[in-house]
């Protein structure tokens, strides 16, 4: 099998331009030299490898194995353009990852592998076997096998394979497993005919096609940018000859990016010389000549310039000063009433000192104070504990000593990895998953603070908002009324549990502790509303850095850590009270939709999407930019702040409100162990305060509507899109080159009038323009932002946006899934973790991270399938499960006694489905039109029946569902205190429960799983397994799936060939119930779990006070005698208890079981009552089951003996799983004994 190596980069000083590929001579590639290893020079022609320099064709594998890292090595058949993938499969090849649009402006591109053929099949060290062989032999030693397992049993064992290449004899198809290569050759057809190389030749790779349209449409799937540069040159005039009509010299592009060139460089020597260097395609003269010629027309052009509302000739024009509000006398009033009434019990001092006329200053610090005395001292064990933790992990995860043995390395390992696994698996998953330890600041101290003091501690430049209006005006009323003790409530049970403690170390369960009714903290909130004062104690903030990066390189520079500031709790929590209301007074442009009560990542998405395809589908021009505004958060002026409140018109008490929650801020910021100096908040928002979004929101939004209501952007139809932001994160839009320039002209303005920055090295873009039949991609100069210019993305490279990428050629680029997993699931399994533990780290954060990109990028079903196969696959692998275990012990939830796994194929049409759902009862309008435009419900039709649901129960897409209150609806309450109302949108079915439901009707995997369905208390164990040896968990859970290697499995589908019987007493069937249940080897050790079951019993018992009588020996009439297991008996009552393990057959074995234990010993009520003085005697069968099924009747027997609800919980618990690892040792002992004879 002749095979080929893919190299995925090639060097820049041979192949600089997709042109370059089409030159005939031969170039050299590289040449490398390493020391201990011979010259060796390659030299390519069009990716053919044309000379070896000495290199013999059986070393080749060998000698390009030592390349550099760059060179990426993978196996190909020889005349075909196919590799094997990490799963095995032998797929198209691919090019690498789509981070065009993340690299240098100046590297080069390359746009496909190039493939140098060679005559070697795999590694050296990976066996190949061919299928089908009855007898196979092993390639290494020649020993032959009757199986094909055997085989692999023995590369394994004897050789150290850990990977084997299995190859179809028919077709040549490859494989590295054997379950995909031994179901492929009953439908193999043999080789398929190869197509003869056709008349078109791809001049980058070289296939050839039957015609041109193939050809096209290989170019425009496989190698867009080359593709693109083509329709590009298509698309220009045909040149006529010399005498020809004369043809256009400057595009209408050119001549816009020459206009804003000559406003640059206004003034400067030599402008035409600095004109040229942007424009290379024109000299020196011809710019002047057109300066020449622009220059006539200059007053018509700026009389006709629509933006020149926004120049900058207003930067001077003086800040507005508030306007004086009623709320400041109203609040004064409130409290005058709620003192004559006797509303304020906690600190009614307080607001009388306020109504007085008193310092409010004074006021507030000095109720503060009392309050911080009820708190006491902050609790200490949050911080000790994570100290604690620190320590431990900067012990094990330093640098390991030298003198340290590969085994005791390898055994620190698996304790810390073990230690991490039960107390932060978070951290643990992020070093699996990520190669990246707890990501601390290794950056000085002095330097973060003197960073961040540069940028904080400064006022910032502000110029004023006259031409850039609010959306709408505000609605003081809202603030009109005092915060209740419900509202605090609300907002307490909102917040998240574990938020973290500001520097005074209060957490928000201390303070509910102290103040259960909230009854201080609503007067304390109130004072601060009505007086506008915040006390001094809460000024100070504590920072944390948050990496935005897992590469330890790029954390070394500052700007790739996002500072977060955190306040106390108690002010956290009056901030929320005061956004939620500041939210409802202020509506802000709807083209914002961060941090509002909607799905905005998944609004701007499709709207882009749809943009960009109607720009195509109806040949529109299309520009988009993707703005860059550099530390928005941070550097946002607070006078920017403020004034944006006054232009609105929000009452003057509430923006001094706000104004003092920002006066005096300060802030350290956490770096190691320590911690800088204290920095003055002077500008930004605080990153980690409830109210900072909004705020941002607010200073953003006079931008936003100045863009919709005076920018140029996408038409269609009536509605006119031209930005979209998602807090900084902003889009814009235009069908045309100059309407673009207009747009990026209001940006200039809005960001020198506020002094936040963005410069055109940082932005991308993208230009669709339509040509006859089809588009091109960035014909035209790249615009420019503030002097720069933009870096335009190229056709198959992308830009990050929202968590996808975007690529103008197909909207959205490859996630890549298949490559990720991949490379996960390889990281999990070399990890030191037992088998359940690496499906528990799959399961809760590995497969979540796949399930945004394959929502909101669309990927095919088919990608879906085959990346739960390959989950399915290495699963089963780590638990020593075959192959052919059912997949539903898998995908069902843990109380149907399943493992929890997500199954994409099924739950990303479901999300998908009702994110359509959500997005067509989004509010903003003009997503609602485009969506409505491409009939939306045929789309949302075919997620839902995809995801399984049936078309009957199809709901209407566009009618609104009502809100779901989850308060008290019979109890009136303000609109503050009703909590926060949802929307539940309708699921196509449940999968999960549909899987479990496949799982009940198979004939021998099934039996009597249906016990299992809905019990917690059962299938615990699958969650809660700590401290039960892995052999143990793994044998469970092949005696739960029936999967466990007995004759009766073995022979499953064979019977003829394959002896059944039992290995020790000779039954018809060795089956897992005849072990655990019937068969003579294992009476002894079902006798112990008897036992074993009986004594839990008599523990609970007595330790409720019951007396316990252990198998009283007791004769009937015909002096027959019975051994009845217990007898409690506490005051008048007796219960006679006998206790039995039985296999779960069907539903009804453990209820055919109680009745019949319950109805043996009823013929003893005589004996009974002379033994125990008791007449009030009960009869209980107290059933179990043998693979851990928890009788549900059972309940009532542990509920008689006085157990809480907690404690029968727990006992019922640990009851189960006594009995089911019992059953596992049953069958252990069974093996062994017969592995001893």
């Amino acid at each position: 099998m002749v095979q080929s190596l893919a190299l995925r980069y090639i060097s820049t000083a041979t192949q600089t331009d997709p042109l370059d590929l089409r030159v005939t001579e031969i170039e050299l590639a590289s040449q490398y030299r390493e020391e201990g290893i011979k010259l060796v020079t390659v030299e390519f022609l069009n990716s053919k490898l044309v000379k070896d320099d000495g290199i013999q064709q059986a070393n080749v594998w060998e000698y390009l194995g030592q390349l550099p890292e760059p060179y990426e090595i993978s196996p190909m058949g020889a005349g075909q353009e196919k590799v094997l993938s990490a799963e095995g499969s032998v797929e198209e090849p691919r090019t690498s990852e789509a981070e065009c649009g993340r690299r240098d402006i100046d590297e080069p591109q390359t746009p496909e592998a190039l493939h140098v053929p060679a005559t070697v099949v795999s590694s050296p060290k990976t066996p190949v076997i061919p299928m089908p062989d009855k007898q196979p032999s092993c390639p290494q030693c020649e020993a032959r096998f009757t199986r094909m397992l055997g085989l692999i049993d023995h590369l394994k064992r004897v050789h150290g394979q850990r990977k084997i290449i299995f190859r179809c004899a028919k077709c040549g198809k490859q494989n590295l497993r054997y379950h995909s290569i031994s179901c492929h050759i009953p439908r193999c057809k043999g080789t398929t005919c190869v197509a003869p190389t056709g008349e078109w030749v791809c001049e980058v790779c070289h296939r050839g096609f039957a015609t041109k349209i193939g050809l096209g449409q290989h170019k425009r799937i496989r190698h867009p940018l080359v593709r693109n540069l083509e329709r590009i040159a298509a698309s220009q005039p045909k040149v006529p000859s010399a005498r020809g009509a004369h043809r256009r010299v400057w595009s209408e592009e050119e001549e816009a990016l020459l206009m804003q060139l000559v406003e640059k460089y206004n003034g400067k020597r030599n402008i035409n010389q600095l004109i040229a260097e942007h424009i290379p395609t024109k000299t020196a003269k011809q710019i002047s000549d057109k300066r020449r010629i622009l220059a006539k027309h200059l007053v018509v052009r700026d009389q006709e310039d629509p933006a020149g509302d926004v120049e900058t000739e207003h930067l001077s024009e003086p800040v507005h000063s508030p306007k004086e509000g009623h709320l400041k006398q109203h609040y004064r009033n409130l409290i005058k009433t709620g003192l004559s009434v006797g509303k304020f019990t906690m600190y009614r001092e307080a607001f009388e000192k306020f109504v007085n006329g008193q310092d409010p200053g004074c006021v507030v610090n000095d109720v503060y104070n009392e309050f911080l005395g009820i708190l006491g001292e902050p609790k200490q064990n949050t911080s000790m504990g994570r100290s604690r933790k620190k320590k431990v992990h900067d012990q094990k995860s330093g640098k390991t000593p030298n003198w340290m043995s590969k085994r005791a390395i390898k055994k620190g390992k698996f304790l810390r990895f073990q230690y991490l696994f039960k107390i932060h698996r978070r951290r643990l998953a992020r070093i699996i998953l990520d190669s990246t330890e707890a990501l601390q600041c290794q950056i000085p101290s002095n330097d973060v603070h003197d960073h961040f003091k540069a940028r904080w501690d400064t006022s910032g430049i502000f110029s004023g908002l006259s031409n850039f209006p609010p959306y709408k005006e505000v609605n003081n009323m809202v603030f009109e009324a005092l915060i209740t003790d419900k509202e605090v409530e609300k907002n307490v049970k909102e917040m998240c549990k574990t938020s973290a403690p500001g520097p005074d170390g209060f957490t928000l369960g201390q303070i509910s502790a102290k103040d259960p009714k909230f009854s201080r903290l609503t007067e304390i909130f109130n004072l601060w509303l009505v007086t506008g004062t915040i006390p001094d104690a809460l000024r100070d903030c504590r920072t944390v850095l948050i990496p935005k990066s897992s590469d330890a390189e790029r954390l070394g520079d500052i700007n790739n850590w996002r500072p977060i500031t955190i306040g106390s709790v108690v002010i956290r929590l009056f901030s929320r009270i005061a956004t939620a209301r500041l939210s409802q007074a202020c509506p802000i442009n709807p083209r914002q939709r961060g941090f509002i009560r909607a799905s905005g990542c998944a609004e701007n998405l499709k709207l882009l999407q749809l943009v960009v395809k109607t720009a195509k589908r109806e040949h529109k021009h299309l520009g988009v930019v993707f703005v860059d505004i550099a530390k928005a958060f941070d550097t946002v002026s607070h006078q920017h702040v403020f004034e944006g409140l006054v232009q609105r018109g929000v009452d003057s008490h509430v923006i001094e409100l706000v104004r003092e929650m920002y006066r005096d801020v300060r802030t350290c910021i956490s770096v190691g162990k320590g911690k800088t100096d204290p920095i003055y908040i002077r500008s930004g928002v605080k990153q980690g305060d409830p109210m900072s979004p909004l705020l941002f929101n607010l200073a953003m939004d006079p931008l936003l509507c100045k863009l919709e209501n005076g920018g140029k952007g996408f038409h269609h139809g009536d509605w006119k899109t031209t930005a979209m932001a998602f807090a900084d994160d902003l889009v814009l839009l235009s069908d045309s080159w100059d309407g673009m320039c207009h747009n990026i002209k209001i940006l200039e303005t809005f960001c020198n009038l506020t002094g936040l920055n963005t410069k055109g090295e940082k932005c991308h873009g993208f230009y669709i323009k339509p040509t006859k039949d089809s588009y091109t991609i960035n014909e035209c100069p790249a615009w420019v932002i503030n002097g720069s210019p933009l870096n335009m993305i190229d056709p198959g490279c992308s830009e990050r946006y929202l968590g996808t990428w975007v690529d103008p050629w197909i909207t959205f680029a490859d996630p890549r899934l298949s490559e990720k997993l991949t490379d996960w699931l390889q990281r999990i399994g070399r990890s030191p973790l037992k088998p359940l533990q690496k499906v528990d780290i799959l399961r809760t954060y590995t497969i979540p991270r796949m399930i945004y990109l394959a929502d909101h990028t669309e990927v095919k079903v088919s990608l879906l399938e085959s990346l739960d196969q390959l989950i399915r696959n290495t699963v089963k692998e780590w638990l020593h499960l075959p192959q052919s275990t059912c997949d539903a012990i898998l995908y069902s939830s843990f109380k149907d006694g399943g493992l929890g796994l997500i199954r994409l194929v099924a739950l990303i049409p479901s999300i998908q489905a009702r994110r359509l759902h959500r997005l067509a009862q989004s509010s903003d309008e003009t997503l609602v039109n485009y969506l409505k435009d491409i009939h939306l419900e045929r789309l949302f039709e075919s997620l839902w029946l995809k995801a399984g649901g049936s078309r009957e129960s199809i709901p209407s897409i566009w009618e609104p569902l009502p809100m779901v209150d989850l308060g008290d609806n019979d109890e009136a309450r303000l609109e503050w205190e009703a909590p926060t109302p949802k929307i539940s949108y309708p699921k196509p079915c449940n999968w999960r429960k549909l899987e479990f439901q496949k799982w009940t009707r198979l004939v021998s995997q099934g039996h009597g799983i249906e016990n299992f369905e809905n019990d917690e208390i059962s299938n615990a164990w699958l969650r809660r397994f700590g401290g039960i040896p892995h052999r143990k968990l793994i044998t469970a859970l092949q005696l739960r799936a029936n999967v466990y290697p007995t004759r009766e499995f073995l022979a499953r589908g064979r019977h003829e060939n394959f002896v059944q019987s039992c290995r020790h007493c000779g039954a018809t069937l060795e089956t897992t119930a005849h072990i655990v249940g019937n068969c003579a080897t294992t009476q002894e050790a079902r006798i112990k779990r008897h036992n074993a079951i009986c004594e839990a019993l008599s523990e609970v018992a007595k330790r409720e006070g019951w007396i316990v009588y252990e198998e009283p020996h007791l004769r009937d009439e015909v002096n027959e005698l019975f051994k009845p297991d217990l007898i409690f008996v506490k005051g008048s009552k007796a219960v006679v208890v006998d206790v039995t393990v039985r296999y779960e057959h069907s539903d009804t074995s453990l209820k055919e079981a109680a009745s019949e234990k319950a109805r043996k010993y009823q013929r003893l009520q005589k004996q009974i009552e002379e033994l125990t003085n008791v007449k009030d005697i009960e009869y209980v069968g107290f059933p179990m089951g043998a693979r851990g099924k928890w009788y549900g009747k059972n309940t009532e027997l542990l509920t008689a003996l006085g157990l809480s609800k907690t404690r029968l919980e727990r006992t019922a618990r640990a009851l189960a799983s006594k009995v089911l690892f019992a059953s596992v040792d049953i069958v252990h002992l069974f093996v062994s004994k017969a592995r001893s004879t």
